[in-house]
């Protein structure tokens, strides 16, 4: 799924927006796909911290990530510190079953937010209106700058 996506024009499928879901759960990680889809921002997906990682490396422009803080292989608060050290202006919304609590230091960040498991379409709208993003097809993406 990440090859159509990075092979497209400046790194995005089509002028649209890019969301990394880092999602260990096949089914949640397939919800989520499909809803930000029918919202009208192209996806790639991973299942742990090191392809979230990788594939965020490839993509080196995105505008969003959903990043499970449950990840077998690291934990996902630990993955989005390492995505905002390389991309700070990087959209972040952490999902997890243990309250917004679970954000840690994070929680101060206002780029980043908190998805209550279990979750529907409208909870991840919500989620995506309190970062300041539309939730309709998107006008044109946004510029992102080098990783550093």
């Amino acid at each position: 799924r990440i090859r159509p996506v990075i092979d497209a024009k400046d790194g995005f499928g089509g002028g649209q927006h890019v969301v990394l879901i880092v999602e260990d759960e096949p089914l949640v990680r397939s919800y989520l796909t499909e809803t930000l889809e029918t919202f009208g921002f192209a996806t790639v997906g991973a299942a742990s911290a090191r392809e979230g990682l990788a594939a965020a490396e490839r993509l080196k422009c995105m505008e969003l990530a959903i990043v499970d803080i449950g990840l077998p292989d690291r934990n996902g608060l630990e993955l989005a510190a390492d995505l905002r050290l390389r991309w700070p202006d990087l959209k972040i919304v952490i999902a997890s079953g243990y309250g917004e609590q679970a954000l840690g230091r994070l929680h101060s960040d206002s780029r980043v937010t908190h998805l209550a498991k279990p979750f529907d379409a409208d909870g991840i709208q919500r989620a995506l209106v309190r970062l300041g993003m539309r939730t309709s097809i998107p006008d044109s993406p946004t510029s992102c700058g080098s990783a550093s």
